[in-house]
């Protein structure tokens, strides 16, 4: 497990992306640089018809020497409440990241991220 990644709240409930902003403002209120972004997105099916994404959002937060991700998510597309909280977490991290410093992958990356040796 990557000791430089840390996951806020749960997985696929929409108000964990107030707890990502909190945990986040709090440590650049600490001092902490912000350095990249990160949006992962997988593709589900939803009741065999439709195809939608799962969004999760990161942001790269530390010192030269030392940076870890913090990460939340399982924002879908789909439903009112995700849309917002998708729209909420994608204009946090574009206040704070410049979009080109904004990483946008499939949740393949997001895995590796999670499961790689610090």
């Amino acid at each position: 497990m990557n000791q430089d990644f840390i996951w806020i709240g749960i997985n696929g409930y929409t108000a964990s992306i107030g707890q990502w902003i909190r945990e986040v403002a709090d440590k650049i209120d600490n001092e902490q640089k912000v350095y990249r972004g990160f949006r992962w997105y997988t593709t589900i099916n939803i009741h065999d018809k439709q195809t939608d994404a799962m969004w999760y959002f990161g942001i790269e937060l530390g010192t030269d020497e030392h940076k870890i991700i913090y990460a939340c998510g399982g924002c879908t597309d789909f439903s009112g409440e995700g849309e917002r909280g998708r729209q909420i977490a994608n204009h946090f991290l574009q206040k704070l990241v410049p979009e080109q410093m904004i990483i946008e992958r499939n949740s393949d990356y997001l895995i590796s991220l999670l499961t790689s040796e610090s």
